[in-house]
């Protein structure tokens, strides 16, 4: 893949660059597009409400990268936190935010690209937009860019909606959900697009079943704060696996057509049904915090779906999530029909597309013994990381599409209320099963499955 450069001066603002996300993702994704040679001028501005002096912000800018990379070019590093700086203030003050357009005066000069970056929770967004909007109005050079969630509930979404159409700000507002970041996951729309064979295969008269499964060894731990109040289902669900279902099933339009595409995800996603859910909270899960948590809060989901349309109405689509599992597993099953001649104790063909730990694709064929034979040749480990030297990171990739004003993989308006509908309905019907530390599932979710004849694929057994 070619190298697309971004020219002229950037002016990127994180509001919420105290936090943990900008530690861990934000700060490094930054350091990577400049180290890499995307970025030719760039300016960093940390917008948060905690007291930083101008050198302890730089510190901890640096830190973040030393933590994040092994290897380093320290005058790439020195020379882009020369234009790190720090800007303390309330986001539902209006003073701050007219201190904030001087400082940029002072230190920005002419520039392209003006991008906010929210890394807030939610009940922030509105306010921060209304105040960014009376510095900047109608600006053509500003972008915001907004992290999942969009908004806590249904209502909040469609309350952000409302105020980004009223503002004008519709076609410069990125809705950033990381997982449409990440190569391997951006390979299934590639894949489909570019290998008829590959295509093919993904046909709702062939298909018995699809599974989605992102599942992980990991407790919630000290994010119990935050999680308590979210739990798996939004966490996981609103947004990460119906955009995994939406690039797998969506229908591809013969030209390319950004918009055109988006629509088509749009639809698929107001077309997914709920069938029957399942909900799960790891035992101990209040035991490990001085914390008060909610003995309510799921850390386990599992859904059958049903897609209302033509072509996958009736082929079940299982999802599933959950922490504390006994494994690490982020995937997506496809089980084909069998002949209906066929000797029912044969396995089925499959198609497994690994999102993580090994990024590939497999295909499962019967071989002359009755046994499975796995065929990875089809799709090498390679082709679903990276087309440059050194990968992205998800936030740095979606960084660059933003700043490329690429929107083929940020969701829109309609696909996070749609997401949200699906979700709440869900919640709605809400029942807590409890499970050990280091179970494959519970005893509910496999009977999801085991009621059509199936059960669910945990790679490497």
């Amino acid at each position: 893949m070619k190298k697309t450069k971004v020219s002229g001066k950037i002016i990127f603002t994180i509001f919420g660059a105290s936090g943990d996300l900008a530690d861990l993702k934000l700060f490094p994704a930054i350091f990577e597009l400049v180290n890499q040679g995307y970025l030719e001028d760039i300016i960093v501005i940390g917008f948060a409400r905690s007291e930083y002096s101008q050198e302890e912000f730089r510190e901890k800018f640096r830190k973040s990268i030393l933590d994040a990379k092994s290897e380093i070019d320290e005058d790439v590093l020195e020379n882009l936190i020369q234009n790190v700086h720090y800007h303390q203030g309330k986001y539902s003050e209006a003073r701050p935010y007219k201190d904030y357009a001087d400082l940029v005066q002072e230190i920005g000069g002419e520039y392209e690209q003006e991008i906010f970056h929210f890394s807030v929770p939610p009940s922030s967004y509105e306010e921060i937009i209304r105040n960014v909007y009376e510095i900047r109005e109608n600006d053509s050079r500003v972008k915001y860019m907004i992290e999942k969630p969009f908004g806590e509930d249904l209502e909040s979404a469609k309350a952000l909606e409302f105020q980004i159409k009223r503002l004008g700000l519709k076609d410069v507002v990125y809705l950033i959900d990381h997982y449409l970041g990440k190569n391997a996951v951006r390979s299934i729309l590639s894949l489909r697009k570019n290998n008829r064979v590959f295509n093919m295969l993904l046909k709702g008269h062939e298909i018995s079943n699809i599974q989605i499964s992102a599942l992980e060894k990991l407790l919630v731990e000290s994010r119990l704060n935050y999680y308590d109040n979210v739990g798996a289902t939004r966490d996981m669900f609103q947004s990460h696996l119906l955009q995994l279902l939406s690039l797998l099933l969506v229908e591809i339009p013969v030209v390319e057509d950004e918009s055109l595409l988006l629509k088509h995800k749009e639809n698929l996603i107001d077309s997914v049904i709920l069938k029957k859910s399942v909900f799960g909270q790891y035992e101990g899960y209040c035991e490990r915090d001085k914390f008060q948590c909610s003995p309510f809060t799921d850390t386990l989901f599992a859904f059958e779906l049903q897609i209302n349309n033509d072509e996958w109405f009736d082929t079940p689509v299982y999802v599933r999530s959950g922490k504390g599992m006994n494994r690490k597993q982020t995937s997506v099953v496809i089980e084909f029909k069998k002949y209906a001649h066929q000797d029912e104790k044969l396995p089925p063909n499959k198609m497994i597309i690994e999102i993580a730990p090994n990024p590939c694709v497999k295909l499962f064929f019967v071989n002359e013994s009755g046994y499975e034979s796995e065929i990875n040749s089809l799709v090498t480990k390679e082709s679903l990381s990276c087309g440059v030297d050194e990968c992205l990171s998800s936030h740095a990739v979606l960084f660059l599409d933003c700043l490329l004003e690429k929107k083929e993989f940020f969701v829109s308006f309609k696909q996070a209320v749609a997401s949200w509908e699906i979700t709440e309905e869900a919640l709605n019907n809400k029942v807590i099963e409890h499970y050990p530390i280091g179970s494959s599932n519970v005893e509910s979710s496999d009977k999801l499955l085991e009621e059509k004849g199936f059960k669910w694929i945990n790679l490497n057994d």
